[in-house]
């Protein structure tokens, strides 16, 4: 292991943490094939007309999180960062509302 000397918090939820834990780590390689088209304008505030298109392919990574975060404990956070300590305090508003 490589962070032999790192130690797991204690389990809170255990019912929950097993789910998110099952979920693994998502990789290159589970990004579905893009294809990038290029749509002739004209920007006035970029140079020679230019639009930045870098940003775009982590604009569907918070939403996706936020999905998953859903799917496994059934509450939704629509704030970033999406911190353990939020979906715990999210977790128990649903239940107190309940």
């Amino acid at each position: 292991m490589a962070l032999s000397g790192m130690q797991r918090r204690p389990t809170r939820l255990p019912g929950i943490e097993a789910k998110l834990l099952s979920a693994g780590n998502l990789e290159a390689l589970d990004m579905p094939e893009m294809t990038t088209i290029f749509v002739p304008t004209v920007e006035p505030s970029g140079p020679f007309g230019a639009k930045s298109v870098a940003e775009l392919p982590i604009d569907g990574v918070a939403p996706a999180v936020a999905n998953g975060i859903a799917n496994a404990v059934g509450v939704r956070l629509r704030e970033l960062p999406m911190t353990p300590e939020r979906v715990l305090a999210a977790i128990k508003a649903q239940k107190a509302v309940a």
